[in-house]
């Protein structure tokens, strides 16, 4: 029978390990904790582990990103902080919703004292591997950032959880 406190801290335990691992751009630790088809939501669409590497990996290299309200330069010196996290856990199947808050180091001319704050929902599918648990789907939903002050409410919405 499995242990639900277990599985909660082992899905709590694969989230902050990814987000440790995108905070040093290691595309392929990134694409580890997902299933081999899995998909990032995260401005465009990701599909599969060498999709979701390659994402992390080209920002690694300097390329600029966006994640749903336009272009806001590569994610090096970011930290991601998960929080609330409410996990609901059906046999080998789980959903997470968590917030997360994303402190982005950018050039002065980006953003007063050089520095992008950003809040994000985050709606997760996740299954239970003879790996462990891995993501099968995440989707971001940006709440807030002032990393484009002119963008509305509307502008910063993503897709609904699928």
């Amino acid at each position: 029978m499995p242990d639900r406190v277990a599985d909660e801290l082992a899905i709590r335990g694969l989230t902050a390990h990814f987000n440790h691992m995108v905070d040093q751009l290691r595309g392929a630790d990134c694409a580890a904790a997902f299933t081999e088809n899995g998909v990032l939501e995260a401005g465009p669409r990701h599909e599969g582990r060498a999709a979701i590497a390659a994402f992390f990996d080209a920002q690694a290299h300097g390329e600029p990103i966006d994640i749903g309200f336009g272009m806001t330069g590569h994610l090096f010196s970011t930290v991601h902080a998960t929080t609330d996290n409410v996990i609901t856990i059906e046999g080998d199947t789980a959903t997470q919703t968590s917030y997360i808050l994303v402190f982005r180091q950018v050039p002065r001319e980006l953003a007063r004292d050089g520095l992008y704050v950003i809040t994000n929902r985050w709606h997760d599918r996740l299954v239970r591997t003879d790996a462990g648990w891995l993501f099968e789907h995440r989707t971001m939903h940006v709440l807030q950032t002032n990393a484009n002050p002119d963008a509305t409410a509307q502008d910063l919405r993503l897709p609904t959880h699928p």
